[in-house]
C-alpha cells in the first residue's frame, strides 16, 4: 500500500502553453486583440443588423425622451403601452443603417480615446507601488486623536403635582 504525503514530488513540466511576455508585448497584442474583435464585431452587425436592431431602437428611445417634453410624454405612453419595441421607436431599413453606422463611429472613438487615454503597464506599476507605500506608511498607522465624549443628558423634566 502506497501512502501519499500532503505534498507529491515536483515533476517537470516536458511543456509550456504559455510563455511570458514584455510589458510592451502585452500591450501590443491589446492593443491589436481589441482592434480585431472590434472588425469582427463590425463585419457582424453589417452582415446582420437585425442583431443590433434592439440596442438602435432602445437609443431612439431614449433620444425620443430627451427631446422635448411632449416627446417624452409620446415616447413613455407608447412605451408603456406597447413595450420596449413600440412604433414610437420603430426604424426603418435605411435609418438602421444609418444610426448603425453612427454607432460604429462612436465605438471607434471610444477605442481611440482609451488607447490614447489609458497610462502603460509601467506607469500604473509605479502608481500602485505609490499607494501601496501610502497606504503602509507609519503616518496611516497612526490612531486618529478621539473625539471628546458628549456631556451627559439633563435628566427629565419632574411632572408638577398639584
Amino acid at each position: 500500500m502506497q501512502t501519499l504525503e500532503e505534498f507529491d514530488q515536483e515533476c517537470p513540466l516536458s511543456m509550456m502553453f504559455c510563455k511570458r511576455l514584455s510589458e510592451e508585448e502585452f500591450e501590443e497584442q491589446a492593443v491589436s486583440y481589441t482592434d480585431q474583435a472590434l472588425r469582427d464585431l463590425f463585419r457582424t452587425m453589417d452582415r446582420n443588423p437585425a442583431l443590433c436592431e434592439k440596442v438602435i431602437r432602445r437609443r431612439k428611445q431614449d433620444e425620443l425622451e430627451k427631446s422635448g417634453f411632449a416627446s417624452l410624454i409620446k415616447a413613455k405612453f407608447f412605451r408603456a403601452v406597447e413595450g420596449q419595441m413600440n412604433h414610437c421607436n420603430e426604424v426603418n431599413g435605411e435609418e438602421l443603417r444609418c444610426r448603425l453606422d453612427s454607432l460604429k463611429d462612436e465605438m471607434m472613438k471610444v477605442q481611440e480615446y482609451a488607447q490614447v487615454a489609458a497610462p502603460p503597464a509601467k506607469q500604473l506599476a509605479e502608481k500602485r507601488l505609490i499607494v501601496s507605500a501610502e497606504v503602509h506608511s507609519p503616518k496611516s498607522c497612526m490612531v486618529p486623536p478621539t473625539v471628546p465624549a458628549a456631556p451627559p443628558l439633563p435628566p427629565p423634566p419632574v411632572p408638577a403635582s398639584t
